[in-house]
């Protein structure tokens, strides 16, 4: 740096000066801050002082005598500095010398640039024209020649560029390196100014704010007090009409964004406005200091699920026992004295147990508990639940309540002894403290997995209460407090509360259920109000309890008859208004359709505070007391943003007082674009008369392109609503004069007369959609437009969600004699194993158009769909079966929300491939894949759900190359003839290199030993698919077959859509279309699905086959049935062979054309147009005089009162050619 001339007298230096080489300390500074120089918020930490690489790393450690201490720096993992030493005690003096000297510096800063801060003033720019404008016109308009702004704010952008590789995770996507680079602005500023005298500017916006109603603008105009134009608001305004009594645009409407005016002729006042609504308008009712509030409503079906169960059906029976009103009888030799209660739990829980529960468990000769009833068996893992925390006994009733309801999938289990002695389950159980020697604790299931609605008396689900409902809250007050039973009308009439029968006195339907049997004095007669007994209502708890088991469906005879097994039934019901249809079965279409009652619920809860939502617009609220307006911060308190709003005033406590309060919230969305224009215009007559006329247009628009009927979003709109008012007041004398005329009456006040008058008219338009299909121009609500009827379940096709399958039952069950060259034939499992071919799926990307022939695609939309390929490889044994009975399979398990299945209708595959057999099992199916009947896992006992080291060896527990491992069937620790070898070694390479096929072709990329590398991170392999910590091996499944060969008759059946010249054809399967059924299964209990496949010729090339999508389907429209025109439509039976309700689409069936004059709706967004639907009645040799009907049930009634006619597109054609055709116009409503 330093540079020299020819004369050595003169020298220059040049650059910088490198400090002291004796000041330099070469070791590493042991704490994380260097000391600093100077006052500085940010030191040398600052972006462009950093002293230290942003690549380095400090490593502190203690030595093995925990005596010294040494600090490393590290750079790309090479030595940096010098590393510190120092003993601990020396470390810990210098340390405290550290902070001390660093929190000085600190405080010292923060003091400093706070009174920096201070002197700065409120900062931003000010920007004022030091020149006057000199023009006569501005000043007369503006009201001044100044100008000024003050701009306050900031505004950060933020760059950032990230480099991802993917070397280690195995995806479908190959896609090496990716590179993103990301901007990120923010802008923080508020601009105030003012134009003159008369102009302001008010300006506040923050990109960072939640909500964009939080940002606002405002431009005010005030003119002199001698201009016609007094004032002009523009950006965010209110509009008050105090005038008005129809027309209040909710009093002070104070959610506008738009422009306001306000002129003044001589005594005419002139008020317009020109907004878009930005608020939405409310309003609350308080009586009393209670919030008027709608009843609760409680549906019939709507009882509180999973909390209440009875021990025994011996105690269920003896509930229905009653000694007098509401007094349970029991049986004092049946009182609970010992109770444990368990519920499932994971392995991996430490105070967890190995168990099994069954239905009702027996005793061995040495008395010990023993599993004897093998019709409801679980075998897992428990845990004992805490009483008086996790559930609340009864032991003189011999039931429990949970203090939260169990989960749907849940196991719940007890151990009991009574007073008598009997001992039912396990309630001795003593855990091993090694988890490893724990015994199975056997218990009594209360609650099985699937609880599902069952005939059987001593079915589990027969102990669950079903007679228990909410009251919508807790600790309800007694004034107030209000339950009304009703039976819902089937006509236009209104709701009875009472049930009436020829030749009978009316009784309340709280009667007829027995919940009142005296009046409130407890001595008199019913009184058509809940009786207030703690047996039936817990106004704690906020819950109704009907003395029946089964309370819309009761058994037995009448009130108070005793039976047989000396039961009473506190039931009244009719046997024709018995909904039996919620106890018996699992459908919700079903019990929503057979619902007859609810329960009604009125309570108060007297409070000075109530919530009226987040997000009050500022000034919006008017609160009213007994007509009176009361002053915020005076008579109550609110708090904008949480909507909290403080009666102080006392008058509003008092149980007479009625108060009134209307206000604005800013929607969080507001998909609706709401104008509104209008003027109001007031004459003044007077101090106190007026006459006055208002005018307002409010015009409401929708991103909806169809009104729906009953739809709690609000369609377009109009509304146009004149006013005229007045309000006249005269002070006539003569009336004080003939006051005074009258004797003793004297005064001096002066009399008033008061006229006042107000007429308006509104001229609605509820909805202004038309449809030019039909021509109907005076608004068009749908019904149902059809295109979202098709409900699906998805089974889904990514190849983490399937694992390799157990054996099929009809492999077990294909007794095809597989012999060795010893003569000695194969156990069914090794005759079965010795057919599975090699069978591996992966998932790839095909353009969508090829499976949706239909669909439209663009930039803006997703061009390919992810779909799962099969790779099968039949097995060769040597010509011992032929190479069509071979066999592949993969499995999956679903979640608890999709085990019921009962209104699904049809299974629908998307395949492309014509060669070969795919079946799909469905119901409960064997996780056993190694089939020993014992859990395979990587996961080893005790087991934590983690894979952790040494445990990646794969599923049959062995570690070892392919194809030295095998398939221990017989648990013996040797290979015997007939174990497959395992071929589990896990390799999933690039999907574009050449080694893809070939570890396809192997199976390789299913792998599960040393497989912690694959997508979604590792997780250990397991034989327990559901994740309950046991193995189910039981069966009990549907089956169903496709065969893809083009020219096979299940082909053609089941055939509905799709292309040949793309090859993915659509299959829709009826379920009822079975080829087999085993152990007797059910729709609402679809724990796993298994899908294998067989038919292939060859062995030595693999076949390949895509699925694109598995769904289940089923349709918002159930078909109720086939009746006759005799049964006047009330008897049904089902029969899917004759009738069933179905869909088609564009995009799903090519030969589908829309209705004429029909346009397919376009994506707002994306500008794709959506797919268009049709609904599909299905009907095959339906007789003369029969009627199929399909119903759908809509939860909230439907107002068809603006509406004069029902169309309805049809298309039918019979196999003849004949279309259908209507006789006359049926559309009139």
């Amino acid at each position: 740096f330093g540079q020299t001339t020819s004369e050595p007298s003169l020298r220059a230096e040049i650059g910088i000066r490198l400090p002291d080489a004796r000041q330099l300390d070469p070791r590493v500074f042991p704490f994380e801050e260097q000391p600093k120089r100077g006052l500085s918020l940010e030191g040398a930490n600052a972006p462009l002082l950093r002293w230290q690489p942003v690549s380095m790393q400090r490593k502190t450690t203690v030595d093995s005598t925990g005596r010294n201490i040494a600090v490393r720096e590290e750079l790309f993992e090479e030595p940096l500095r010098l590393p510190y030493a120092a003993s601990l005690s020396d470390y810990f003096t210098q340390r405290l010398l550290y902070e001390q000297r660093m929190l000085w510096y600190r405080t010292a800063s923060q003091s400093v640039y706070a009174a920096g801060a201070e002197r700065a003033g409120r900062g931003g720019v000010d920007i004022d024209i030091p020149v006057p404008i000199k023009s006569k016109a501005f000043s007369q308009i503006f009201g001044g020649s100044s100008v000024g702004l003050n701009v306050q704010g900031d505004i950060r952008i933020e760059g950032s560029y990230r480099r991802e590789t993917r070397s280690e995770v195995r995806t479908l996507l190959n896609r090496g390196a990716n590179n993103t680079f990301k901007l990120n602005q923010t802008q923080r500023f508020t601009v105030t100014g003012r134009i003159g005298e008369k102009v302001t500017v008010n300006v506040d916006q923050d990109s960072e704010r939640a909500f964009d109603f939080e940002n606002n603008i405002k431009l005010n105009y005030t003119g002199f007090e001698d201009e016609v134009i007094k004032k002009i608001e523009a950006g965010n305004i209110s509009l008050s009409l105090p005038g008005t009594r129809f027309v209040t645009v909710s009093s002070t409407s104070a959610g506008l964004f738009g422009i306001k005016s306000e002129m003044q002729l001589g005594d005419l006042n002139i008020t317009s406005v020109a907004s878009q609504e930005k608020g939405e308008n409310k309003k609350l009712t308080l009586s009393g200091g209670a919030a008027d509030q709608a009843p609760y409503r409680v549906e019939d079906y709507q009882y509180r699920k999973l909390t209440y169960f009875f021990l025994d059906t011996l105690y269920r029976r003896q509930y229905r026992a009653y000694a007098s009103k509401w007094i349970h009888t029991y049986q004092p030799g049946k009182q609970i004295s010992r109770l444990e209660v368990y519920k499932i739990a994971d392995e991996s829980d430490p105070s967890s147990i190995p168990g099994v529960a069954c239905r009702q468990p027996g005793v061995d000769g040495f008395g010990r508990p023993i599993v004897v009833d093998s019709t409801e068996i679980y075998r897992g893992f428990f845990k004992k639940l805490t009483p008086l925390v996790d559930y609340y006994p009864e032991p003189t009733l011999g039931y429990i309540r949970m203090e939260t309801p169990v989960n749907e999938g849940d196991v719940l289990a007890v151990a009991f002894q009574d007073t008598s002695g009997r001992i039912v389950g396990d309630i001795n159980y003593v855990a091993n403290s090694d988890p490893t020697q724990r015994k199975e604790i056997v218990l009594k299931m209360i609650k099985d997995r699937t609880h599902l609605p069952s005939r059987d008396p001593n079915d589990t689900w027969h102990l669950e209460w079903k007679n228990v409902y909410s009251l919508g809250s807790r600790n309800i007050p007694e004034e107030g407090f209000e339950v009304k039973i009703f039976l819902k009308s089937t006509a236009a009439g209104a709701d009875q509360e009472e049930l009436i029968q020829e030749g009978q006195p009316a009784r309340s339907f709280l009667n007829v259920f027995g919940l009142d049997e005296t009046d409130r004095s407890g001595k008199g007669p019913p009184d058509a109000f809940l009786d207030n007994f703690p047996a039936i209502v817990d106004r704690a708890r906020g819950e109704l309890i009907f003395p029946d088991p089964r309370p819309f469906d009761p058994d037995g005879g009448p009130f108070g008859a005793t039976t047989q097994v000396g039961e009473t039934n506190p039931n009244r019901l009719p046997a024709t208004l018995q909904v039996p249809t919620m106890y018996d079965t699992a459908s919700v279409s079903l019990i929503n359709a057979a619902s007859k009652f609810y329960i009604s619920v009125k309570s108060t809860n007297r409070t000075s505070t109530f919530q009226l939502g987040f997000n009050i617009i500022e000034g919006s609220e008017e609160v009213l007391l007994r007509g009176r307006r009361l002053e915020r911060d005076k008579d109550y308190i609110i708090d904008y943003f949480s909507g909290s709003l403080t009666i102080t005033n006392e008058e509003a406590s008092k149980p007479d007082a009625q108060v009134e309060v209307s206000y604005q919230s800013n929607q969080l969305f507001q998909l609706e674009k709401k104008t509104i224009l209008g003027t109001r215009a007031e004459y003044r007559l007077g101090r106190d008369s007026f006459l006055g006329g208002t005018i307002m247009y409010l015009n409401e628009r929708s991103l909806d392109q169809r009104v729906r009927l009953g739809s709690v979003d609000k369609g377009p709109m109009k509304n146009f609503i004149w006013d005229f008012n007045t309000k006249l007041q005269f002070r006539p004398h003569f009336l004080t004069q003939a006051l005074n005329a009258l004797p003793l009456i004297s005064t001096q006040e002066t009399s008033t007369l008061n006229l006042e008058g107000e007429i308006a008219q509104i001229i609605p338009n509820p909805n202004t959609l038309n449809s030019e299909t039909t021509g109907d121009g005076d608004g068009v609500a749908y019904v149902d437009d059809f295109e979202g009827t098709k409900r699906v379940t998805p089974l889904g096709v990514h190849r983490r969600g399937w694992v390799q399958s157990s054996i099929p039952l009809d492999i077990f069950n294909d007794k095809l004699t597989i012999t060795f060259n010893d003569g000695i034939p194969f156990l069914d499992q090794r005759r079965a194993l010795a057919r599975r071919g090699r069978l591996s799926w992966y998932n790839s990307l095909v353009d969508i158009r090829k499976i949706y022939t239909g669909r439209e695609v663009n930039s803006q939309v997703a061009n390919t769909a992810t779909v799962m390929n099969l790779a099968f490889t039949p097995a060769d044994s040597a010509g011992l079966f032929e190479a069509n009975r071979s066999w592949g399979g993969i499995m999956r398990a679903l979640s608890a929300g999709y085990f019921d299945q009962t209104e699904a209708k049809f299974l629908e595959l998307w395949v492309n491939g014509k060669i070969g057999r795919v079946h799909i099992d469905m119901g409960q199916i064997s996780e056993d894949i190694i089939p020993n009947n014992k859990l395979n896992s990587e996961d080893l006992v005790p087991r934590n759900k983690l894979l952790d080291n040494n445990e990646d060896v794969g599923l049959d527990g062995v570690a070892g190359n392919d194809p030295n491992d095998f398939w221990d069937v017989n648990s013996n620790g040797r290979r015997d003839w007939g174990e497959p070898a395992s071929m589990d070694d896990f390799n999933y390479p690039s999907v574009d290199s050449r080694d893809f096929t070939q570890a396809v072709i192997q199976g390789t990329v299913n792998g599960t030993e040393n497989s912690e590398r694959e997508e979604g991170g590792p997780r250990p392999d397991t034989e327990d698919i559901n994740g309950n910590s046991g193995l189910e091996i039981a069966n009990s499944y549907f089956s169903y077959l496709v065969d893809l060969d083009p020219t096979s008759a299940s082909n053609r059946k089941y055939r509905a859509g799709g292309s040949d010249s793309t090859g993915w054809i659509l299959y829709r399967i009826p379920l009822v279309d079975t080829v087999a059924s085993k152990n007797k299964p059910s729709l609402s209990n679809i724990e796993y699905v298994r899908l294998w496949v067989d038919g292939f010729d060859r062995t030595t090339d693999p076949y390949f086959m895509q699925i694109a999508e598995i769904n289940l389907i089923s349709n918002e429209w159930q078909e109720i049935g086939i009746s006759t025109q005799d049964s006047t439509l009330t008897t049904f039976q089902k029969n899917d062979a004759k009738f069933d309700v179905t869909v088609v689409n564009t995009e799903e069936n090519p030969s589908y054309s829309s209705p004429p004059g029909v346009v397919r709706d376009r994506d707002r967004i994306t500008q794709v147009r959506v797919k268009e639907q049709s609904q599909v009645l299905r009907v095959n040799d339906l007789r003369a005089g029969e009627v199929a009907v399909t119903q759908k049930t809509f939860y909230q009634p439907l107002n068809f009162v603006n509406y004069n006619l029902l169309r309805m597109f049809i298309y039918g054609q019979d196999n003849l050619g004949q279309h259908f055709t209507a006789t006359s116009d049926t559309s009139a409503v």
